[in-house]
């Protein structure tokens, strides 16, 4: 008879304070993970507002498991009740019964030294069979300590990728050495453990030649005693750094997150308790001098915060990545010139350009000649400035925030396309040009749909060429054939790759306010574009969403609106996103007047592109319906502005939700 085989220490009290490292594994090895992960870190999350006292510290989620570090402090439950809670609502959400293996695998992180090593491990390797005991623990009754073995049935490294912070793999900085970094931390406690076996040796045999009596000598007071302080100063600064690379984790999940100022601690804290002693940890948004960085202060403590013989301080300055400019692009990088550029040159030739916020770029040009980032030309306070900037930085104040792509798809209310298949070759052309047949059933349900070619299966470049896309009137054969608008005859050739691109018109049904995804449905597969066609007629797309891992063209010169109202409103989402591709508005709105044109492109709320361009030609937000809604902001690698501009930045329209922060050190103090 099969028995169940329990993991826990006998005798132990599991809602102590401290740090528990806990790993789940879903029944059979089942890789449900990678289709719930966003159901799964959600329930996760939320579990510190079910129980008080509990906090996660630092998690990884992949195909077919999950690891996961709980911090309990003064907690109104034992880590049992809490993995239960959270295991049963991950069932009960996805409807699989059972869902995870019966029970679950956890560790007690005895000291720092191992929090680190952990931590290390859950976000450098979380497919290894199990930790190297031994080394986390210096070889100092390692065996003693591996209760839990993270994989102890499957020997084989399982598929998945790595699940932390909205799904991005953000490397947290260590705090020494410079940058934030941390060198020789195993090295320097194992011969810190090394010295104090040495020196408690010593020790003894003079105490026994001297008759002293040891039974009446404490621990912490031998050793602050007999080490002259070092030992437990390293201790302490090791506390303090722990301390500091929790606060990086929060940032790096919330860049907005900040401890409070209560309890009495004038910088506002949060305290943590791990062998040997504590930490204490502030963030708080600097003031003065330092107004648009974080603070992160950081004490450590031996044996105690409340009674300590000593303690250890770090400070660190930090940048954090924030949608708080009005224009943004990404760092420059000195071998791709294009990034990093704010070009607006084009936008001052006979145009109005109005940008009410701040501006961050790693390159500028105004003027338009060959040579950018000249101060007073291409930036600066005068001429060049665009008029009603509150600030044009040459140099940065945050870092550029990244999209997750995997968020907005688990929270869109639409998504597209419907098949998996959006690429084929051409297998023959009729009708004049105007009905092509292709070798897969790419066109079902896809009447109305956009159609581009240009003989290679990206199509990177379709939305620079009219005559490299078509709409698609009819579709039969089962799907493999399509009637088009217009004639592609001596245009697209027989073997040319034609993609779907989804595609947003006026009268066209099925269309609703929400948000819409529009990405790949399967790894490698091609990511889909999305065209907003107003060639004929106006669209209004209000409190419309539309989140995209292809590019996102606006082509014609009829009326685009997208106006915020209403209670959809009140969900923030970009208007316009992409991680990898393109946005692009760059035909002349039809208009006898710049009032007119600029009254063609109306978009309130964010435009992001993290790796990709930005490129508007005439782009205002509303001037109407609640002033909270009557703003913009436009981020991107490389923006482009032409045309009449105006860009007015409101704090209220844009959420964190779905970005990372990825925090960076500009200034490193101990004491």
């Amino acid at each position: 008879m099969q028995y169940r085989k329990f993991t826990r220490l006998k005798n132990y009290d599991y809602s102590t304070n401290g740090y528990y490292f806990v790993t789940i594994c879903t029944a059979m090895k089942k890789p449900w993970l990678e289709k719930y992960k966003t159901a799964v870190e959600a329930i996760l999350k939320d579990l510190p507002k079910r129980f008080t006292g509990i906090n996660i510290d630092f998690y990884s989620i992949v195909s077919d498991h999950l690891h996961v570090i709980f911090t309990l402090n003064n907690a109104n439950a034992a880590l049992g009740e809490v993995v239960r809670t959270f295991k049963a609502l991950v069932t009960k959400s996805t409807g699989y019964k059972p869902f995870w293996e019966w029970n679950y695998y956890e560790h007690i992180i005895r000291d720092e030294n191992a929090l680190y090593s952990i931590r290390k491990y859950i976000l450098e390797n979380p497919l290894k069979e199990e930790l190297d005991w031994d080394n986390i623990y210096s070889g100092i009754n390692a065996a003693a300590t591996n209760k839990t073995n993270p994989f102890p049935d499957n020997p084989q490294p399982r598929s998945g990728a790595i699940y932390r912070a909205n799904n991005r793999i953000q490397h947290i900085p260590a705090i020494r050495s410079g940058a934030i970094h941390r060198t020789n931390s195993d090295a320097t406690h194992r011969a810190n453990k090394g010295i104090s076996l040495i020196i408690a040796v010593f020790a003894m045999m003079l105490f026994s030649v001297l008759g002293w009596t040891l039974v009446r000598i404490q621990s912490t007071d031998f050793e602050s005693n007999v080490s002259t302080g070092n030992l437990n100063s390293e201790r302490a600064l090791n506390l303090a750094e722990a301390g500091a690379e929790w606060v990086l984790q929060r940032l790096n999940i919330n860049g907005g997150f900040r401890t409070d100022s209560t309890n009495g601690y004038p910088l506002g804290y949060a305290q943590h308790s791990i062998s040997p002693g504590q930490y204490r940890v502030s963030c708080l948004d600097g003031t003065g001098d330092d107004f648009g960085k974080v603070i992160i202060t950081s004490n450590g403590y031996v044996p105690s915060a409340a009674n300590y013989n000593t303690t250890r301080q770090i400070r660190l300055k930090i940048q954090v990545g924030s949608l708080t400019k009005a224009v943004m692009t990404q760092v420059p990088d000195e071998a791709i010139p294009e990034k990093g550029l704010f070009d607006w040159s084009a936008a001052i030739a006979g145009h109005t350009v109005t940008i009410n916020g701040d501006i961050n770029a790693g390159h500028y040009s105004g003027d338009g000649d060959a040579n950018p980032d000249e101060a007073g030309q291409d930036y600066g306070t005068a001429p060049m400035l665009p008029p009603g900037a509150a600030g044009s930085q040459r140099d940065f104040t945050t870092t550029y925030p990244l999209i997750t792509m995997e968020w907005f798809y688990g929270n869109a209310d639409q998504r597209w396309p419907d098949s998996n298949i959006v690429t084929a070759q051409i297998t023959n052309i009729q009708n004049g040009g105007q009905r092509i047949r292709v070798d897969a059933n790419i066109f079902t349900n896809m009447n109305n749909q956009a159609l581009c070619s240009n003989g290679i299966a990206d199509c990177a470049d379709w939305y620079n060429d009219n005559n490299k896309w078509r709409t698609i009137t009819a579709v039969g054969s089962g799907g493999s054939r399509a009637d088009l608008n217009e004639s592609i005859a001596g245009i697209w050739q027989i073997g040319d790759t034609v993609k779907l691109v989804r595609r947003f018109a006026s009268g066209m049904g099925g269309i609703n306010d929400g948000i819409w995804y529009i990405g790949r449905l399967f790894e490698g597969g091609p990511a889909v574009d999305t065209l907003i066609d107003v060639t004929n007629n106006n669209r209004d797309l209000d409190n419309t969403y539309i989140i995209c891992e292809g590019s996102i063209i606006i082509k014609g010169d009829q009326r685009l609106r997208m106006r915020l109202s209403g209670p959809g409103a009140t969900t923030r989402y970009p208007r316009l996103a992409t991680q990898s591709g393109n946005i692009i508005s760059t035909d002349t709105p039809l208009g006898a007047t710049e009032d007119e044109k600029i009254g063609q492109r109306i978009i309130s709320g964010l435009i992001y592109s993290e790796l990709g361009e930005v490129n508007f030609n005439y782009l205002r937000p509303q001037t109407t319906g609640s002033a909270a809604y009557r703003g913009n902001l436009v981020y991107g690698e490389q923006v482009t502005l032409d045309g009449r501009i105006s860009i007015n930045y409101l704090p209220g329209l844009v959420s964190t939700n779905g970005f990372t922060f990825a925090p960076g050190a500009t200034v490193w103090d101990e004491e």
